[in-house]
Formats: C-alpha cells, structure tokens, sequence
C-alpha cells in the first residue's frame, strides 16, 4: 500500500514540475486566502488516535501533525449519530433546524434541508473552489448530494456505509453506490485508499487557486457484515484468527495513511503553510466493532449520551497561529467549526442562524446536544443530561470524569439552573424552525 502511495505522490509531484515548466508555478500562493482541509472520520473514538488514548495504534502522520497545533481534550460531537453529526458540523446549526432529526437510511425524508448553507457554499460564495471526497450520508439521489449544497466536485457514496472493497451498501438492497459528480464511478480496492488518492488529486488540481476540501472517510464504520475490514496488505501481516481490534488498527493505519497523502501534496506544492487542517469524527467509537474511548464510559449506541459516545477527536492546525491555536481549551463542539473558519477567514454570510461560536474568542458559552430521546448541555465542568422529561443527570466532569455520581439531588441550584437554560433554549430552536431557519437567539 506504502509504495502505490508513493508512486501516487510521485505522479502529482510531476503535475507540479510540468506546470512550473510551463511557466504556471502550481506552487506559488495564489492570493491571501488560506486553503482549508477538514477531515471527518466515521465513528473514530478518543482511544483510537495516538495522540488521545491509543496506546495500542500509532497514528505517527497525525500525531506529528498535531504537535504545531492543537488537540482538543474536550470537544464534542452535537450528536451521536451519522446525519445529524454530519448536518451540525456543515451547517454551523442544530440538525434539527435544517431538517436532519436522526440518522438517514435510504431515504430522503430526514434529508438535509435544501436551502441549508453548508460550509461548501459558504466557501464557494467567497471565491473558493470546493471537493467533497467520501461519505455523505444527508440526502439519496442527485437531487440530494453535495453538488446541490455549494460542492464544484463530488467523490464518495451518498450512502452512510459501504463494503470496503465492492462499494456496495446494504441500506440500499446491496446497491453499488460510488459517484464521481452525477456519474457512477468504478473503483477497485480499498475505500480509505481511494479516498486519499482523490483527495491528493483535488489537491494538486487547484494548487493556484484557493480550496476548500471536506474530506468524509466511511473508516472506521463497519461494512455490511457489521466487520471494520483493515487493507489487505495490512491483513497480510496479522496472524491466524486476529482480535476486531486488531484488524480495527489497521483500519486505523489506513487514516494515518490518507493524512500522509493530503498532508505530502500539500508539501509537494509548499501549500502546507498556506492550509488549515482539521481532523475529527462524527461520534465516539462502537466497541463491537473494535473502536475505543480510552478511558471514557460509553459508547456510540443506547449509551451515547456518556460521554464515550459524545467526546470525539478535534486536531486543528492553522499556519500563523500555532500557538493561539493551542491555547483553545473551553468546551466546544462540531457548531463551532463553520463560525471560527467564517470569522477568521473573513468569509461573507448571514450569521444570524448559526448557534456555535469562534473557538479563538475568548467567549465561553453552553453547549447543547441532543440523541433520540435525550437533551445535554456541557458548560465549563459541567454535563446535564434529561431523559424523556423524567430522568435527569448532573456530573461534574472535573471531579468525576468517568460519571458514576449523579449529582441532580446534592447539587438542586445548579441543575435547575440548566433545566432553565435547557428550556430556553427548546423555545428558541422551535422559533428558528418556524422563523424558516433565519434566527437564533445567541445568548444562549
């Protein structure tokens, strides 16, 4: 896999000398804008990452990557589950607002909203050129994929999962579900592979015009058989009757691998330190599959509200800044990358409707999740939790970071005080939703 990589990278390196040959210097900044890289993982807990937890897998291309950056030691996903995750992170708005209230499976009736502004139109109205590499999982059908919500490319399966290998999805009757734009793409071996070497390609394509690239990898989510496949050559390694988790860490080397790639055509282009990088996930781990939380309780699933299911990976590098970049540590979440790249780019939109806040601010400020049945809201070392309107949590993180004491009784002022704030804020999201999604009432 190494040396495909390689002979991959040599060819984009080509691209590159003809260009500079042809008088056309790929690698020259082509004006003051940054280009933008946001990689998503599927699935991908905090113990699965070698800077967070993961004893047991490396992750040497992120891991280097993250030491001129940040890693955030407690940001979270709005919601643990595919679509909903995936609309909040796009949109900078509650899932609920742009129309995505739980996870899609082959069907277009929770489907992403399509008036929504998504990180993909909020760059392409501000002068960039935009790729969606990956997973989508928000709309089935042309009608509904990337290039309907500000995407100029589109590579991936519309689907929330596919076979490693075939690119089929059982969701969608075993359907073949591989795009190139509108068209069906044929692709062999494996996903995460391709993925990368589409992404390099995006890459080396606009190297001498500003880009945005939203790089979705279906890794580390499980197949059709309910199994997280690891390349074959990395299977070829192992020996006889190897543990899920096992084959999980190769998967897991396949993402480090895709990091490499983007992270060496960049250099290849000397665009690494004109180009943010953002590394996340959707949600925390499914330890069935081989996944892991480190040391957190809970996992994706009935439990998700713990925080296993909740706290997810955020590693952001941004050229210039290193060390303001570092210095992040308030309690954020997936809303709040669309505000921090508009406002620190300078991109043009109507901000009124979105709910996160700049993560460089020095604001400080609740905020709230939702899965199924259950509301939360993190703020500074506090997590409240409410259950179908009849259970409630209390935890303070910083004295019980594994929540194993419900504090709702010892500490009545403090969880009435988010019961309060819990309830504005239902109001508030009731009246966006009615309002046609225009405003949001941002002290909350």
């Amino acid at each position: 896999m190494k040396d495909k990589h390689m002979k991959i990278l040599k060819s984009i390196g080509l691209v590159f000398m003809v260009s500079a040959m042809l008088g056309n210097p790929l690698w020259a900044e082509s004006s003051t804008k940054k280009n933008v890289v946001l990689i998503i993982c599927d699935d991908l807990g905090v113990g699965d990452v070698g800077c967070y937890y993961a004893k047991d897998n490396p992750t040497p291309f992120l891991d280097k990557l993250s030491k001129s950056g940040l890693v955030h030691k407690r940001f979270y996903t709005t919601v643990p589950s595919c679509s909903p995750s995936r609309a909040a992170l796009l949109t900078g708005k509650d899932a609920r607002v742009v129309g995505v209230n739980r996870v899609l499976m082959g069907t277009n009736k929770h489907a992403l909203s399509k008036s929504a502004l998504t990180l993909g139109g909020l760059f392409k109205n501000n002068g960039y050129e935009t790729g969606y590499i990956g997973k989508w999982h928000l709309g089935y059908g042309e009608d509904h994929d990337p290039l309907n919500y500000g995407f100029d490319y589109f590579f991936g399966h519309r689907g929330g999962k596919i076979d490693y290998f075939k690119y089929t999805d059982s969701a969608q009757k075993y359907k073949y579900d591989l795009w190139e734009n509108k068209t069906p793409a044929q692709a062999d071996g494996y996903c995460t592979t391709k993925f990368s070497q589409k992404s390099a390609q995006f890459i080396a394509d606009h190297a001498n015009t500003p880009f945005f690239l939203y790089v979705s990898l279906n890794a580390p989510h499980w197949d059709n058989e309910m199994n997280v496949p690891a390349p074959k050559e990395y299977m070829a390694t192992l020996g006889p009757n190897p543990t899920k988790r096992e084959i999980y860490v190769g998967a897991m080397r396949a993402i480090d691998d895709c990091v490499k790639e983007i992270t060496e055509t960049l250099r290849q282009g000397n665009l690494i330190d004109n180009t943010i990088f953002i590394f996340t996930s959707d949600q925390g781990a499914w330890q069935l599959a081989g996944g892991s939380n480190g040391p957190l309780r809970g996992f994706k699933g009935n439990n998700s509200f713990l925080e296993g299911g909740m706290r997810i990976p955020f590693i952001m590098r941004w050229p210039g800044r290193e060390e303001a970049t570092k210095r992040i540590s308030k309690p954020a979440n997936l809303l709040d990358v669309f505000p921090t790249l508009a406002a620190n780019l300078d991109l043009k939109y109507d901000a009124g409707g979105c709910y996160g806040s700049d993560l460089f601010s020095p604001e400080r400020r609740p905020i709230y999740a939702f899965t199924n049945n259950k509301n939360m809201i993190h703020h500074e070392e506090w997590k409240y939790v409410e259950v179908d309107n009849k259970q409630r949590y209390l935890f303070n993180l910083a004295n019980d970071p594994f929540e194993k004491k419900n504090l709702i009784t010892a500490e009545s002022a403090k969880a009435a005080e988010f019961a309060r704030l819990l309830a504005k804020y239902k109001v508030a999201l009731a009246q966006q939703k009615s309002s046609g999604d225009k405003k949001f009432n941002s002290e909350l």
